[in-house]
């Protein structure tokens, strides 16, 4: 078996993962005796840091899964199958089912493609702010995609106003344990 090196940006990813700024940054800072504000603000930069580390992050992932080895000879497989497909007369066929089947996901008339679109950067803040993390990552992967760096903004903004409440029950947390 070969040896398999694993690229840098994991390891910082893993850590950023467990120093979860929400039930592990906030609470400890609180525990040093920081007041709300000191609190708030400290918390702010680093989780917009945090942000910004997975914005990079997930742009240099999609640029190494096409770059790299077993992912790039997988795709130069499929797209041998797609030639022989083709020369079969076949992948038209296949082109027409899916097309035919997901259209709506590519229909401009959809209703909830117009409500995201409409929603734009409301959306984004709102991804911010819920407090599941897994919002907060779909929203980062949605703007490093689209290499929407103004959504990047909302999204942060979001962030912020979440980092927010969470400072607010922490503190409503520890006074509770006075």
């Amino acid at each position: 078996m070969k040896n398999v090196l694993i690229p840098w940006p994991f390891l910082p990813s893993i850590i950023v993962m467990f120093l979860n700024i929400d039930f592990v940054v906030i609470p400890f800072l609180k525990n040093k005796g920081l007041n709300i504000w000191e609190l708030f603000f400290i918390s702010s930069f680093l989780a917009t840091l945090e942000l910004g580390y997975w914005y990079w992050f997930w742009g240099w992932l999609i640029k190494t899964i096409k770059t790299v080895g077993p992912i790039k000879d997988s795709i130069a497989f499929g797209k041998e199958i797609g030639r022989d497909l083709k020369r079969q007369g076949l992948l038209e066929r296949i082109k027409e089912f899916f097309l035919k089947k997901y259209s709506w996901a590519t229909d401009h008339n959809n209703r909830f493609l117009k409500w995201i679109r409409r929603g734009g950067h409301i959306s984004l803040i709102l991804a911010g702010v819920m407090p599941e993390p897994g919002t907060r990552t779909i929203g980062v992967i949605f703007c490093r995609t689209l290499k929407s760096k103004l959504g990047f903004v909302s999204l942060s903004f979001g962030n912020v106003l979440h980092i927010g409440y969470m400072v607010g029950l922490w503190e409503f947390i520890f006074r509770l344990f006075k």
